[in-house]
């Protein structure tokens, strides 16, 4: 971590939790030195990648929880769940002319057993007769071909870097400079 961070994080809520914006569950916690600044890591490539370094947030309570640290913030099964389920009922909503579809609360066992049986997805081994589209205009025939290529362009990427997967995940988003 460095000190170079300028921003302070947000005062105390009073609910004991320390820096983060929001009030208990699901609020944002940053790591902070001794006076409340926040402290940002040393990025490669100077933090220009994934969602503007945000990413790391997630990772570092992530490891802060597996150290113990309990008021580190994770997100539990329900949370994740509130996140996808908009985009994936929203994707059906289009592939059925837009037709509004009420997002269920699966912490309800009711509400749960209604949907435990549903495996609309892409993956034909999964969906069964429930397989849904790559797209709303159907699910295009890609040739082998075309992944083997990718796979070609991909790896030369890897190999201009330091070789690694790593290098190359780090250099996804980032913008050339001119």
């Amino acid at each position: 971590m460095s000190g170079g961070g300028s921003e302070k994080a947000p005062e105390n809520n009073g609910n004991g939790s320390g820096g983060g914006f929001g009030g208990g569950r699901g609020e944002i916690r940053f790591p902070t030195d001794e006076n409340g600044k926040i402290q940002m890591p040393d990025f490669p490539n100077g933090g220009n990648f994934g969602h503007g370094g945000s990413d790391f947030y997630v990772m570092w309570n992530f490891a802060e929880k597996i150290k113990g640290n309990p008021e580190a913030d994770i997100i539990d099964v329900y949370e994740a769940i509130d996140m996808f389920l908009p985009g994936i009922l929203g994707y059906r909503s289009i592939l059925n002319g837009n037709i509004p579809i009420d997002i269920p609360n699966l912490r309800d066992k009711k509400a749960r057993d209604e949907w435990r049986n549903d495996t609309a997805c892409t993956i034909p081994e999964v969906a069964g007769d429930m397989l849904l589209p790559t797209c709303a205009t159907g699910t295009p025939e890609i040739e082998d071909e075309i992944y083997d290529r990718m796979k070609k362009l991909w790896e030369e990427e890897c190999e201009k870097k330091d070789g690694s997967y790593r290098a190359s995940t780090f250099k996804q988003g980032m913008r050339k400079k001119n």
